[in-house]
């Protein structure tokens, strides 16, 4: 049983909000070996989507509205959950929310991808921008979403 919610930080509670910090630390930093400060005082004015998959946080992903654009920011699925489309019913849930945050599309909807994993994201719609870039340890491309 799979279930998808969206929350603010405010309605995250401690216990949750050290489970989401476990399934980012696991990929990113453990799995993935990037050394970045992953708590970066952002996640308070984002929001959160949660995939729980029976009653256990196996993928998330947060947004944030800024000036100019959308962003999209610490994608992220457990290994066993990889190749199976949650990654993509993730993605197509945060276009949903950036439809709403921003119904008019004044905002540009953005996201930094591991240069590895960018066709997952072209897929979607989004489209290179610019060089590649090292971000801690792993190249990394802007994307913008035009659509799919």
């Amino acid at each position: 049983m799979s279930e998808f919610r969206w929350c603010k930080f405010s309605a995250i509670d401690q216990y949750l909000l050290q489970t989401i910090y476990r399934l980012r630390q696991k990929v990113f930093i453990i799995e993935q070996q990037s050394l970045y400060p992953d708590i970066d005082g952002l996640d308070e004015n984002s929001w959160h989507l949660l995939l729980h998959i029976n009653k256990k946080l196996v993928g998330y992903l947060r947004i944030r509205s800024c000036h100019d654009e959308i962003k999209i920011e610490r994608v992220v699925l457990e290994k066993e959950h990889r190749g199976q489309e949650w990654g993509v019913k993730l993605m197509r849930r945060a276009l949903q929310k950036c439809s709403h945050i921003d119904p008019v599309r004044k905002k540009k909807i953005t996201l930094t991808a591991q240069v590895m994993i960018q066709h997952f994201y072209q897929r979607i719609g989004f489209e290179s921008v610019g060089d590649s870039f090292d971000d801690a340890g792993i190249e990394h491309i802007k994307m913008e979403y035009h659509g799919s």
